[in-house]
């Protein structure tokens, strides 16, 4: 909703009847797990496919 649609994250949260803050736990995540693929492309050739990742594993990129 927010990348594909351009919905104000307030918007979205109202939609969902949700949090601001629940909203943006997965924007976090997805933005991080972006950043993180770029350097890894970038830096070491390794290429990371968003549908083969779990994002459980974003925190153990910021370790490498």
């Amino acid at each position: 909703m927010y990348y594909e649609d351009g919905l104000a994250i307030e918007d979205i949260a109202n939609v969902l009847n949700e949090t601001i803050s629940r909203i943006l736990r997965p924007l976090r995540a997805y933005n991080l797990f972006l950043e993180a693929k770029d350097i890894l492309e970038k830096e070491e050739g390794v290429i990371i496919e968003i549908d083969n990742f779990d994002f459980t594993n974003s925190r153990k990129i910021l370790l490498l």
